[in-house]
């Protein structure tokens, strides 16, 4: 009996062990394939190459907004890479709106290693250095998070507050989904890579757009209620779309009330 208690202790350490050590490949499976834009099949749009805070070099594709319109800094979720997004920025700049969208450490063609600690240092260095792709400091953004992206957006919104904040597919942390995953596992007490989207949110205080699927297996659409009812937003929106699934938000009804968003701002 006692053997047996020690084989199951080992078995439990063991795939514990596993899940820890590949957590970063599990949050962050970037496909690290460089795509041009031209290949991507919106030439419109430019690739541009940055060196971050630390020197690494980064990707980040650009469009100028047309006339007066607002520029939507993207920060893209963990699959694919920016050349998946390609119809999205395609159907933007088609509006007028000016893109910013940064590959993450890993992604896109972009240099490095990625982790919550070094996808904020660069997001944070992006805003701060949006002049030296061609932006304006002082020009109209608004940060829009997709999936993993929403962390991103959400967390710089505290410290560099945009004109507006859309989040689709958003969550309440990381480790959040994962304790839900793995409930056998102290996975809220050890786990590094957390987004803590619910705390982030509360100290936020502008126009908010969430949208989500109420289909969503990945990410539930409870977690964007919560993010919602925990935001101190004065102009706040909330849509939950019907008989719709994590991947298919961006359809043409939610586009509609995304752009509508958009151009209230």
């Amino acid at each position: 009996m006692r053997k047996f208690i020690l084989i199951i202790i080992l078995i439990y350490i063991g795939v514990f062990g596993v899940l820890w050590l590949g957590r970063f490949t599990a949050i962050y499976p970037f496909d690290p394939t460089y795509v041009t834009t031209a290949d991507a099949g919106i030439p419109q749009m430019r690739a541009q190459k940055i060196r971050s805070f630390d020197d690494t070099q980064l990707v980040v594709w650009t469009k100028q907004p047309r006339g007066r319109q607002p520029t939507i800094v993207y920060f893209h979720g963990n699959a694919g890479n920016l050349a998946s997004r390609a119809q999205r920025f395609d159907r933007m700049i088609k509006r007028g709106y000016g893109i910013i969208a940064m590959a993450y450490r890993g992604s896109s063609g972009s240099d490095g290693a990625p982790s919550q600690q070094l996808i904020m240092k660069d997001s944070q260095f992006l805003i701060e250095n949006i002049n030296l792709l061609g932006f304006r400091k002082n020009q109209k953004l608004i940060f829009y998070g997709e999936s993993l992206g929403t962390g991103v957006a959400t967390q710089l919104a505290v410290t560099n507050p945009p004109n507006a904040l859309i989040l689709e597919a958003p969550f309440t942390s990381i480790t959040d989904l994962a304790a839900k995953q793995f409930p056998i596992f102290p996975i809220r007490y050890v786990l590094d890579q957390n987004w803590n989207s619910l705390d982030a949110i509360k100290q936020i205080d502008v126009p908010l757009l969430v949208i989500h699927g109420r289909d969503d297996r990945l990410i539930p659409f409870s977690h964007a209620q919560s993010i919602f009812e925990s935001s101190k937003s004065a102009q706040k929106t909330i849509k939950i779309m019907q008989n719709t699934s994590h991947s298919n938000i961006w359809s043409i009804n939610g586009q509609k009330f995304i752009y509508k968003f958009i151009d209230s701002i």
